[in-house]
């Protein structure tokens, strides 16, 4: 899971930096951001899936879920 605000770097510079060193990990924005351009720029970036805080421990769990079996 990825958050797109943090202190020290912005999600979309993690992103940046998990593609440019070529890992094939799927991840999963988490974040409270809910701006279209947002959503459309993580998905560009690399995210898997992109779920909008709060969130309920059952959804976060059928996400990860779903994207396991997608992706192993």
């Amino acid at each position: 899971f990825l958050d797109l605000r943090m202190p020290e770097i912005d999600g979309f510079g993690v992103l940046a930096e998990l593609r440019a060193q070529d890992l094939a990990m799927p991840i999963i924005v988490l974040s409270a951001v809910t701006q279209r351009e947002s959503v459309v720029k993580a998905f560009k970036s690399g995210a898997k899936s992109y779920l909008v805080k709060p969130l309920k421990p059952d959804q976060i769990l059928r996400k990860t879920l779903e994207i396991l079996k997608a992706n192993f």
